[in-house]
């Protein structure tokens, strides 16, 4: 089997294998801030307080996605490939920002004075969400252009620090100071407006710096058409919108059907198998750039490499959660939450499959420059998962769900990989089937870890 090396100088497979391991470091702090989060929260809420603080991050987090009308995948796309303008972009990414905020929150707010809109939580909590749409607005943004500008590091350094203040206020004013679910979404705010601070300013800095090195490395100028960039991201908007759907509205289906409380022992287990794909994302990060202008022969070897090692990955990581499971949850969370360990076991399932289309995302985005068929699989796996949960959630509540997760994920995944098998004409033993060089790569990487420079 051709290897990585032949194809790939190993100058860009040691940086972006390097990349994902310091994400990877980066995305384990927050990954496990985020899980005491939930542990603190849910015993602290119970379930029916966790379900109400479910419901309202994450309808809010759907309305920040249905906003954001393909901006995010515009600038990691196009931040990657006019690095010379990387300032121009962050300026057009602020002004849309802004003058979207403006025209909704006039809209909700007139709703809101109007009392025309019946909501499941306080009207001051609609009031919340509003002043914070900007800054998670934002912050999607941000987080998409510092992938495609490659500043992965700097990225993951302001979600895990985000992570650690979320962590600290939580302990000290819902733990220690017994706060309810308004206190615990009021810190979710707080941060959110601190993280807004941070990235402004790191991006302002970064965006003039990648112009500088585009400059002084003497990289063609191209020429960068906002139309160009506005038409791409609504190409890719029904994708990314579709990528959060696939995963809240089950929930919300749920909540509808059996309430708050199903929801939160849902959750629990959701956000707990959430955290198992922080090594794919953050492989997609590091990828991201290099995938997007690499030749299609050394983008589709990269590509290989990296499915046939977090497919594999992913399988052990899912066998040995499962095992754990039900002693885990019943330590961390209480006997309020013991249901929530079957359906994490179920959504395992959905871990194992779900790296496919997350690590092929650069590959038919950057590469193939093909959303449209990427948002069609993603909607296709919303439509079942939607479609199931509605026939599911009523008899078997939140075990109904997950298994309706699970059959919309294996079928999209069979469905996406088929795609690219095709399009990228590879065979499908050097896409699933791991090989010693695998193995040797992620050790030496590993090995190596301790003595890199930070790019």
């Amino acid at each position: 089997m051709r290897q990585l090396t032949d194809a790939v100088p190993t100058s860009e497979v040691n940086s972006s294998v390097r990349l994902a391991f310091s994400g990877f470091v980066l995305r384990c702090i927050q990954a496990l801030t985020s899980f005491v989060n939930v542990i603190l929260l849910a015993r602290m809420l119970g379930p029916a307080g966790r379900g109400e603080y479910f419901v309202f991050v994450a309808a809010l987090a759907v309305v920040t996605r249905a906003l954001d009308l393909g901006m995010s995948p515009a600038a990691v796309v196009f931040a990657g490939r006019y690095p010379r303008a990387c300032a121009r972009i962050h300026g057009l990414l602020i002004r849309f920002t802004l003058g979207l905020w403006l025209a909704v929150a006039g809209v909700g707010a007139t709703a809101l004075w109007l009392g025309g809109v019946a909501l499941p939580w306080p009207a001051e909590r609609s009031l919340l969400g509003l002043l914070m749409l900007p800054l998670l607005i934002y912050e999607q943004i941000w987080i998409h252009l510092m992938v495609g500008m490659r500043r992965v590091l700097a990225m993951n350094l302001v979600q895990a620090g985000g992570g650690l203040l979320s962590l600290a206020l939580v302990s000290l004013l819902v733990v220690s100071q017994a706060g309810g679910v308004t206190t615990a979404l009021d810190i979710v705010g707080l941060v959110a407006l601190v993280k807004a601070g941070v990235m402004l300013t790191i991006a302002s800095r970064a965006t003039r710096a990648s112009g500088a090195s585009a400059v002084s490395a003497g990289e063609p100028v191209g020429e960068l058409r906002t139309w160009d960039m506005i038409v791409f991201g609504l190409r890719g908007y029904p994708n990314s919108l579709a990528l959060l759907l696939w995963t809240r509205l089950p929930g919300f289906v749920l909540n509808a059907v059996a309430g708050p409380t199903a929801l939160g022992v849902f959750s629990v287990a959701q956000q707990a198998m959430e955290q198992l794909l922080m090594p794919a994302q953050a492989t997609q990060d590091a990828i991201y750039q290099r995938v997007t202008w690499l030749s299609r022969d050394r983008a589709t070897t990269a590509m290989n490499q990296c499915l046939r090692l977090f497919v594999s990955i992913m399988l052990v990581l899912g066998l040995t959660a499962a095992v754990l499971a039900p002693w885990a949850f019943r330590v961390l969370f209480g006997d309020a939450f013991a249901g929530s360990s079957v359906v994490f076991q179920i959504l395992l399932i959905s871990t194992t499959v779900t790296v496919v289309p997350a690590l092929l995302s650069p590959y038919f985005l950057g590469q193939l420059q093909r959303p449209g068929v990427v948002s069609i699989v993603a909607w296709a796996r919303v439509g079942i998962a939607l479609a199931l949960s509605v026939l599911l959630a009523r008899e078997f509540g939140g075990v109904g769900v997950a298994i309706a997760l699970v059959v919309a994920d294996v079928s999209s995944m069979l469905i996406i990989l088929s795609l690219y098998v095709k399009i990228a004409g590879t065979p499908w033993r050097r896409v699933v089937i791991p090989c010693a060089d695998d193995v040797a790569l992620v050790f030496g990487q590993a090995r190596s870890l301790l003595s890199w420079r930070a790019l």
